[in-house]
């Protein structure tokens, strides 16, 4: 596709590759966003040490882990009333299901490098 200037004179050219790679960065940034994964402008999630991942999502994980930790204690502080009104027990998995995030987002992390050949690229497959 031609890319022309206010005089309608020719500057640039927008190639089908280029549309392309615009499409797979797009689409990869939004792979990770909607696994809750973090990523900013310019990371390569898979050359990343761990430190730098972990730092990226501890903020989640504690927060997890102090809800899911607090949410275990109310339940033991209450197990006489949950022997009473056992409907209550329905919600608990509500509760202890955002554990589940963190393999969600692992998930996504693992098929978009997949999808991306960035995993091949770093010889794990």
């Amino acid at each position: 596709m031609p890319v022309g200037n206010r005089e309608q004179r020719l500057v640039s050219i927008i190639t089908v590759d280029d549309v392309i790679d615009i499409l797979q960065q797009e689409t990869t940034e939004d792979i990770y966003t909607l696994g809750g994964g973090l990523q900013s402008e310019g990371d390569n999630y898979f050359q990343m040490n761990l430190p730098e991942i972990a730092r990226k999502q501890v903020v989640w994980l504690l927060v997890l882990l102090i809800t899911n930790t607090i949410t275990g204690t109310i339940i033991k502080s209450q197990e006489d009333i949950l022997a009473k009104v056992v409907t209550l027990t329905a919600f608990i998995p509500l509760l202890t299901g955002t554990g589940g995030n963190v393999s969600a987002q692992s998930s996504t992390v693992v098929i978009s490098g997949m999808n991306t050949h960035e995993i091949r690229s770093l010889g794990a497959f």
